[in-house]
């Protein structure tokens, strides 16, 4: 019998990558990898995290403010991978971890458990049609492998513009038993998504949650 395939969050295009995309993945500076580089992330003081990033704008400016610490992106779009290689070395920022694809199939052995310091999820997807809500990035089963990924007291920051998902993940976060939200605020850069999102009308929901140190 065959086995269901899982619903992703996504759906994966072809990447029409130029020549220039083609030649920084080739040329990566030790910032692009094929699976998370474990022994690295254990051994560093902070570790975090931003899923689907985009073209990167908030990726390269935490990680270029916080050289001391290492930041993980994953994101499924090669052309976004690119950019950040591109800008990162413009801007000689040597602290990020690339990855392309799925966050989850990359971490769900056993030494992926309680790595990452800070967890972003900016503007995922909001898949407003409720037949197409299976396919949200965050839902219940998401923060449960958040919470075996995440350190006690890691903070999870997501932002949508999108309220009905923010409302939903508020919920959910609020009856997850090992979340609890929070009223700290923390830095999320004014990207080019942000302002389109904001000059369309859109309220952006900032919600902030630490793991509990249980």
């Amino acid at each position: 019998m065959d086995r269901q395939r899982e619903v992703k969050s996504f759906v994966k295009r072809n990447s029409r990558l130029t020549e220039s995309h083609r030649q920084h993945m080739f040329e990566h500076n030790g910032m692009l990898y094929h699976e998370l580089p474990n022994s690295l992330l254990k051994e560093a003081a902070f570790v975090g995290l931003e899923i689907g990033f985009g073209t990167g704008d908030s990726l390269l400016d935490v990680a270029g403010k916080n050289p001391e610490q290492i930041w993980v992106g994953f994101e499924v779009y090669e052309i976004g991978i690119a950019a950040v290689i591109r800008q990162a070395k413009e801007k000689s920022i040597d602290n990020l971890v690339l990855l392309v694809g799925d966050v989850k199939d990359y971490t769900a052995g056993d030494d992926c458990q309680e790595i990452f310091d800070h967890v972003r999820i900016f503007f995922p997807d909001p898949w407003p049609k409720k037949k197409h809500q299976k396919r949200r990035l965050v839902n219940p089963a998401m923060l449960d492998h958040l919470a075996y990924i995440m350190k006690p007291s890691a903070v999870l920051h997501f932002a949508s513009d999108d309220l009905g998902y923010a409302e939903d993940c508020i919920d959910w976060l609020a009856k997850h038993p090992q979340f609890e939200l929070s009223d700290e605020i923390y830095e999320r850069p004014e990207t080019k998504f942000a302002r389109k999102a904001q000059a369309k009308g859109a309220v952006i929901t900032d919600i902030i949650v630490k793991k509990l140190a249980i």
